[in-house]
């Protein structure tokens, strides 16, 4: 995908759009070792029907993990429901056992699995994950799941935009199925700004500093801005200020890039905030779940690198806005990022016909993972944004109309999915400057060595 403002997105920008000027409520709520990706060798999968046919399928019992993409009470309680649903209805005598994976460590938790022989059935991952698998050998193919709905005539196919669907496609097979599309913004309490006599929001790196500035003179007890470092949310606030310059962490020809003009002008500004003050410096010790306990408790003003799904139910939906995407030096027009993810199966599977058949009655049936689960993700499929949970929340609005409406990618400026970016996710490669620099490293010499590790991953793949 080029700039990422998805076809889909484009269609849905009208709808939601069109639902905005109706709706008064507001409301709201991710290493390939070295040996691993040249010697991990692709498990034989079951003979499995033709794309062509329905698929005869025994009793059997398959494993499905799930990551939390939302509070962890609401969405493994809708992802269980759905299950159950399955599992009550299903004609085959499919049973599903559903774990939720948490973030913490998802990576080495895949990898593991998949290089012993005890991959899960069904998951859904990272944004990289079907891709990364796929080039492994080890996603299973989902083409006869597509053949289905072709014969179905399933809206499944028109509803999920052709650029999501060629997203998850390597060498002419699907390997996944695009669902949600999470959005990465900065987030502010609008009841503080207002105290503080802000009126304007910030549209620039300087009026966003000088905002900051504001916010820590008229509250000297708390923080004005924190995001998280410590796990893999460090990748999606250096994102958003990539994205926000217009760059990324690679060049469009996978070149690194953080020494670049425009990448260094990304670092220097994460050492104002950290030479001001203006951005904890508790930061490279704070995960995810951190911040947003110092945002729920007030504690900052701010907080980066995340949709604020959390307050999703809460007094503080009505006091939480979204900054417009901030313009860098270098950008004539900054964006925020979205990431894909989508739900796969592992090629290991011993029933591969049952792992399809739950995949695609998960995708004609999820709704209730994001309404009553709370998930960050914005659906993939279009008809969903006529539930009212999305006509009657401003917030949700809100975040699509500043965010998901025209995000870059989270591999922009990059075209399509590269092998590389598995392992630069999940290890973090690129999100590691913010947490270096948050402790008073130099950027230049952070550029330097992160432009280096950037360089060993591709040369690594490359040698492959």
């Amino acid at each position: 995908m080029k700039k990422q403002t998805l076809s889909l997105l484009l269609a849905l920008l009208l709808l939601m759009t069109a639902l905005a000027g109706c709706s008064g409520g507001t409301g709201t709520d991710a290493s390939v070792s070295e040996s691993a990706s040249s010697e991990a060798q692709s498990s034989t999968p079951a003979e499995d029907s033709s794309a062509a046919e329905t698929p005869s399928i025994d009793p059997c019992t398959i494993t499905y993990w799930e990551m939390l993409w939302g509070p962890a009470e609401s969405h493994e309680a809708a992802t269980k429901k759905v299950v159950d649903q399955f599992n009550a209805e299903n004609e085959y005598g499919i049973t599903v056992d559903v774990q939720m994976i948490p973030w913490e460590g998802y990576y080495q938790t895949f990898l593991t699995a998949v290089t012993s022989g005890a991959a899960p059935d069904v998951a859904t991952g990272a944004t990289p994950q079907p891709i990364q698998y796929a080039v492994m050998g080890e996603s299973l193919d989902l083409d006869p799941i597509m053949e289905q709905w072709k014969a179905e005539g399933s809206s499944v196919l028109t509803e999920i935009s052709d650029d999501l669907w060629e997203f998850f496609q390597y060498e002419g097979k699907q390997y996944g199925i695009a669902f949600g599309l999470d959005p990465k913004t900065i987030n502010y309490r609008t009841d503080y700004f207002e105290e503080a006599g802000i009126t304007e929001l910030p549209t620039t790196w300087d009026e966003f500093a000088d905002t900051l500035r504001t916010i820590k003179e008229t509250f000297p007890d708390k923080i004005p801005m924190a995001f998280a470092c410590q796990d893999s949310t460090c990748n999606h606030i250096m994102s958003v200020f990539l994205a926000s310059n217009e760059t990324g962490f690679v060049t469009a020809d996978l070149k690194p890039n953080f020494s670049s003009k425009e990448g260094l002008e990304v670092l220097n500004f994460f050492k104002l905030l950290y030479d001001e003050e203006l951005a904890s410096r508790g930061a490279p010790g704070y995960a995810d779940a951190d911040v947003q306990k110092l945002y729920m408790s007030g504690e900052c003003v701010i907080w980066g690198g995340a949709a604020p799904n959390i307050v999703d139910g809460t007094e503080l939906a009505k006091v939480t806005g979204i900054l417009p995407p901030l313009t860098g030096p270098s950008a004539k027009k900054g964006e925020y990022i979205v990431c894909p993810n989508g739900i796969m199966g592992f090629a290991q599977s011993e029933n591969p016909d049952a792992a399809r058949a739950f995949i695609k009655w998960w995708t004609e049936n999820n709704l209730i993972v994001f309404t009553e689960g709370k998930q960050g993700n914005f659906p993939a499929r279009s008809s969903y944004y006529s539930d009212s949970y999305y006509t009657e929340n401003q917030l949700k609005v809100d975040i699509y109309n500043n965010c998901v409406s025209s995000a870059f990618s989270m591999i922009y400026p990059v075209a399509t999915l590269y092998p590389q970016f598995s392992q630069l996710e999940g290890e973090q490669t690129y999100g590691s400057p913010a947490r270096e620099i948050m402790t008073g490293e130099d950027p230049v010499a952070v550029a330097e060595k992160y432009d280096a590790e950037i360089q060993k991953v591709l040369d690594e793949y490359a040698d492959d």
